[in-house]
């Protein structure tokens, strides 16, 4: 179809949002298209469909793919898509940062039901100063204007309109709508113990096997007689060429040092002192100590 065709303002809106989920139907709109349905693997399918396209200046390249912009994308796409895509839409609500993006086009098609709605969508996510300039603008213009809320459900969380990336938008939606159903399946917290003897034994009581698969996960070959001996006090790099030499032990005894300065911020955290504040005070020193025998 040459430049002749674009995607649905459906699909255009879920890659506006980041959205990248391939669809079991692909609408591809154009003037030469003859509705035909072509079957792809994995029970997918593209759909010409025979359809005018919006004017040039609504359609972007995007990868490559003809996708209307982001205002003809809301303002062209049904109500239902509200209601199927919650998360997306608002996704892409959230990018539009000044109100004059969707004025001019809403002005320009009389699109008073359409202004309504998407005031209202944008009430729903927080953003009361673009829903309220749609609603003066429009009327000023002379037109008559309902609000209305086309989603399904109001946001519980303060969600921030200044975030430019859709990723991390959708990120945040999905935390917000996922969090109640993760919390129903969370035990409660354990809290911090009440013994610190027995919790710091038990530290001790697996260190080896820590020791062996930290160090392993990180491409080192330790063993635990190797993580025994470094641990060992009689272990000394000076007297012993072998050690020495051995890049393994010498990040076997940096885990073993570092991990007796972390037990000491365990402690603190233990004895009811500020969790936060101790990694932010101690961190650099765990650091050191992880690293001191190799440099």
């Amino acid at each position: 179809y040459g430049n002749e065709w674009c995607l649905s303002p459906e699909q255009s809106l879920l890659i506006h949002a980041g959205n990248w989920t391939v669809p079991p139907q692909l609408l591809i709109r154009s003037t030469k298209a003859n509705n035909n349905i072509t079957n792809l693997l994995h029970n997918t399918s593209i759909f010409d469909h025979k359809s005018r396209l919006p004017d040039e200046n609504e359609v972007i390249d995007k990868n490559g793919l003809r996708i209307l912009s982001l205002t003809a994308s809301l303002i062209k796409c049904p109500e239902s898509i509200f209601r199927s895509h919650p998360i997306d839409v608002r996704t892409t609500l959230l990018s539009v940062k000044d109100s004059s993006d969707v004025l001019k086009p809403l002005l320009d098609g009389n699109h008073t039901v359409i202004a309504g709605r998407l005031a209202g969508a944008f009430r729903n996510i927080g953003n009361h100063r673009i829903a309220d300039d749609i609603l003066k603008t429009m009327e000023t213009a002379g037109h008559k204007i309902r609000e209305y809320d086309p989603f399904d459900s109001k946001l519980t969380q303060d969600i921030s309109i200044r975030e430019k990336s859709p990723y991390i938008q959708r990120i945040h939606l999905m935390w917000y709508q996922m969090r109640k159903t993760i919390l129903e399946h969370f035990p409660p917290a354990p809290g911090i113990s009440k013994d610190k003897v027995s919790y710091m034994k038990q530290l001790e009581d697996i260190y080896t096997a820590d020791a062996y698969h930290s160090l392993s996960i990180e491409g080192y070959q330790v063993s635990p007689e190797l993580i025994n001996h470094v641990r060992s006090g009689d272990w000394n790099p000076e007297n012993n060429p072998d050690d020495k030499e051995l890049r393994n032990a010498m990040a076997a005894r940096g885990y073993w040092q570092a991990f007796q300065v972390v037990k000491q911020s365990i402690e603190k955290v233990l004895d009811n002192q500020n969790s936060g504040n101790i990694v932010d005070q101690d961190h650099s020193t765990w650091y050191r100590e992880l690293f001191g025998p190799s440099v």
